[in-house]
């Protein structure tokens, strides 16, 4: 649409506006008017109402200094009264008339004027409306193909043409595709030509809005969101030599669309389908920031902008470095599991224990003495540790058998069950809080409140900023345990009471 056609569109606009305001100023005259004459009236009945009643006064007295006599005076007096009380009756009954009147041309007035201003603004809000769509659509049509120039290009495809704008070649994302190899040849074909350019290109047109999106705005969007369009999307860029990581950073947001609302499909044969398998891991954990609470949207969006999942890997790995990451603070299990499995592995710990009945092997403590309290402790200041149990004792329970933080000096780790005292500690046998000041008989005892068998990852997590110990099971958040902890400098404690019961320390996230 030319700029002449815009500028008739908004002078109709205007005229609809004054259209509207005359019709708003025509109504407000004739209630101005209503108004007058219902005034004029009601002075009219006032003045008559105050003549009449000094007549009455006046008659009266002179009839009192002509005649004297009582009776007369009593009869005077009842015929002034009769007087005032008619004149009163009718004079309430025109003012009465005379407020209704105007209460009625108001409304009527009123209404007449919302009703015509509603209808106007409703037409003009329905064709608004039409010309934004229409707008919108020529302006992303000529965002896509260009302004009409003689340097338009012709591209021929096998079942018809489409104009491009030739600037659009100069994309960088047009580059090392497939549609600049056909204008390549094109240009050998005939450089000699100074006629309008048109381009062979051995493809069908139907899908090519997918290339045009990605050369323009690099982002595809599926109008559709069904799996065949995602299909269809991907085979052309694809086929048009796009690569990978390139046709995934167009399509992450209408393949995000398409999870969310097919949740029954796995993230992994969604992608499968598409061609996308190796970007599989990078889908779920940039899915899962799209949808990360408030106090994780800093970390997750450092995660959205990444193009690999090993670059996501390193940035996790910088905001350690860093002392920036907040595991307490993450409530996403997509995003914890995926900080727990980026830490570094531990082989070795280097354990330091109450006495020699525990058997420390690479990053493992295993009790060599039946009921007898024994702790292990790692000399290192945390923010985290995850630990498995890899044997649960001679009972199979995990009896006796705790994970926590305590505050006792390296150089003498507690003895038999001294450790009870000097920290803060989770029960592997039912998932529930124990320290000095929470024992199994106090109310605030219950937390998880089930078995941590071999299957589960458990992950301790200690906060120096907000001065509280919790706990993560198997990508679960369960939030702070112990809240209010006075001491600065806490180290991660392995308690054992059963023969053969043994722990594993698998990663450790350095105190941020």
């Amino acid at each position: 649409m030319e700029k002449e056609e815009h500028s008739l569109i908004i002078q109709r606009q205007h005229q609809e506006l004054a259209m509207i305001r005359e019709e708003v100023n025509r109504k407000l005259e004739i209630l101005q008017k209503s108004v007058q004459i219902n005034q004029s009236t009601l002075q009219q009945m006032i003045s008559y109402e105050t003549t009449t009643k000094k007549e009455m006064i006046e008659r009266l007295r002179n009839e009192l200094s002509v005649n004297k006599e009582n009776e007369e005076t009593v009869n005077n007096f009842d015929k002034l009264l009769s007087s005032f009380i008619s004149v009163h009756e009718d004079g309430n009954q025109k003012i009465n008339n005379c407020i209704n009147d105007t209460i009625n041309d108001f409304n009527r007035i009123k209404n007449d004027m919302l009703i015509s201003i509603d209808i106007s603004l409703r037409s003009l809000e329905k064709r608004l409306y039409n010309y934004e769509s229409h707008f919108i659509e020529i302006e992303t049509f000529q965002k896509k193909v260009g302004s009409f120039n003689p340097h338009n290009i012709t591209l021929r495809f096998v079942d018809g043409d489409i104009s491009l704008d030739e600037k659009v070649t100069k994309n960088d994302r047009f580059k090392g595709t497939l549609l600049e190899e056909f204008l390549a040849a094109s240009e050998n074909q005939n450089k000699d030509s100074s006629d309008l350019k048109v381009v062979q290109v051995n493809r069908s047109k139907e899908f090519f809005k997918y290339i045009l999106s990605f050369i323009t705005d690099n982002e595809i969007v599926i109008g559709e969101g069904s799996i065949a369009s995602l299909q269809a999307a991907s085979n052309e860029l694809t086929a048009y030599g796009i690569k990978p990581e390139e046709i995934y950073q167009s399509m992450r947001h209408a393949i995000t669309c398409y999870s969310l609302e097919h949740s029954d499909q796995s993230d992994e044969v969604l992608c499968s389908a598409l061609g996308l398998s190796q970007f599989t891991q990078l889908f779920s954990l940039q899915k899962a920031c799209l949808q990360a609470k408030e106090e994780e949207k800093d970390f997750a969006q450092k995660l959205l902008e990444c193009k690999t999942f090993a670059e996501a890997t390193t940035v996790l790995q910088k905001t350690v470095t860093n002392r920036q990451l907040r595991i307490e603070q993450m409530t996403s299990q997509q995003l914890i599991n995926f900080i727990i499995s980026a830490l570094p592995q531990r082989t070795s710990v280097d354990f330091k224990v109450s006495n020699t009945n525990l058997l420390c092997q690479g990053n493992s403590v295993t009790n060599r003495l039946h009921k007898q309290f024994n702790v292990a402790m790692i000399p290192e200041i945390v923010s985290a540790y995850t630990i498995k149990v890899v044997a649960p004792g001679s009972s199979g329970i995990g009896n006796a058998m705790y994970i926590g933080f305590s505050y006792a000096p390296l150089s003498n780790p507690p003895k038999d069950q001294q450790w009870v005292k000097l920290g803060y500690y989770m029960s592997i046998y039912n998932g529930n809080l124990y320290s000095e000041k929470v024992t199994p008989n106090s109310g605030n005892h219950v937390y998880y409140n089930k078995r941590i068998t071999r299957d589960d990852l458990v992950v301790c997590w200690y906060s120096r900023i907000t001065r509280s110990i919790g706990f993560i099971v198997n990508g679960v958040q369960l939030g702070p345990a112990f809240v209010g902890i006075t001491q600065l400098n806490l180290y991660p404690i392995l308690v054992v009471y059963e023969v053969e019961q043994t722990f594993a320390v698998d990663k450790i996230l350095p105190i941020q």
